[in-house]
This record gives structure tokens, sequence and C-alpha cells, in this order.
């Protein structure tokens, strides 16, 4: 036969407040994203991203209004002008359905080798615009359009080559417009192998009539 003890009223506040601390500091922890001990890791993704990704800069005052226009692959698109960061790296990031005049290389008013840059597909798995860049055949027309003034130009070579290979962009002592865009894309490592190489020569320039 044993002795029936009697509880303590004290004892059972005092478990009651010890149970009710434990339990709020497991929701605590549950649901607090700062906590990093029981944080799942940070999964890596197949997405290559790019450094210094920031707004395309507005048009300057001194910025005429730019439109390529290529007939043959039906491209029609604003150009507008992609910096080089901090890094030395043109992000083109955010061209969306533009095409992007790669800062460093010749532009309207200079004689020279002009770069131009466009997605061949949108991170939405659409098209970009120089999607049917690799269709261009010599001799096909292309157009550049600033304000009033029109210059032709005509499709000399068409070919690929790495990402590392910056040679299609260096000057030149002819007039060309070099346009490029990414292609084979590797699933497994995320990245583009190749790039699309358009090079367009100069054959007239001639300015719309005012009205």
């Amino acid at each position: 036969m044993y002795r029936q003890q009697r509880s303590n009223p004290f004892r059972t506040i005092l478990r009651m407040i010890l149970l009710g601390v434990l339990v709020g500091a497991g929701f605590y922890v549950l649901n607090n994203p700062a906590t990093t001990e029981f944080a799942p890791p940070l999964q890596a993704t197949s997405v290559q991203m790019l450094p210094s990704a920031t707004m395309l800069p507005p048009p300057q005052p001194d910025e005429p209004q730019v439109r390529l226009l290529i007939p043959s692959v039906v491209i029609v698109a604003d150009i507008v002008p992609v910096r080089l960061d901090s890094s030395g790296t043109w992000n083109v990031s955010l061209l969306g359905e533009h095409v992007g005049h790669l800062q460093g290389t010749a532009w309207i008013n200079q004689p020279g080798n002009i770069g131009l840059a466009g997605h061949s597909e949108r991170a939405n798995g659409n098209p970009g615009v120089f999607s049917h860049l690799a269709d261009l055949r010599s001799g096909d027309e292309i157009l550049m359009q600033i304000d009033a003034l029109t210059r032709r130009y005509v499709v000399d070579t068409v070919y690929t080559t790495v990402p590392e290979d910056l040679t299609p962009l260096y000057p030149t002592t002819d007039d060309r417009l070099t346009l490029t865009t990414c292609t084979d894309y590797d699933f497994m490592t995320g990245v583009y192998r190749q790039r699309v190489i358009a090079v367009a020569v100069l054959s007239g320039v001639w300015q719309e009539p005012s009205t």
C-alpha cells in the first residue's frame, strides 16, 4: 500500500510555464526565417547568373532613336545601349525584345565595327529577337534607322564561335555591323556553348526628306 502524494500547485504552475516556453520556442524556430541552424540549404539552379543586373539606362538627350530592320528574318526592334559593368562584362539580361548596342564598339557617328546583341530565347521560353539570326544568308539586307537617316548594310558572313571569342567585335577599318546571339544551350550546365555571328558591311546611306 502506498501513500498518494499531494500535488504542489506551485510546481504545477512552474511546469506549465516551462512547457509554454518550450512550445513557443519550437514555433519560433519553425517560422522564423532568420534562424539559420534549421534553415534548409540553398539549392543550386541551372540559370547562369549575370553580374550587376541593373535597369537599362534611359536614352540620353543626345542619343537618337535607333531601330534595326532585317526583312528576310522579320526583325524590327529598337536599339538600346548596353553598358559595361565594373567587371568589364556586358549585361544583356534585361534587354527583353530590344537589340543592344555593346558599349566600346563603334557607333553610328563613328567609323568601324558596330556590335549588336540580342536574345535567341527569352527567359519564358519564347523566341528572342535574334532567334533566327543563324538563318541570315549572304546578300540579305539590314537597315538601321537613326531618326530620318537610314544606313543600309548587306550580310557578308554568318558563322558560329565559342563565347570566349571576342575577335568578331574588334575594331575594323571598314564600316560594318556585327550581330551576335547565343546558341547551342547545354541543359546539363545551364549555359550556351556557342555564339552566332552575322557580319554585314555598309552599302549605302540616305536621308528621308523632311515634310
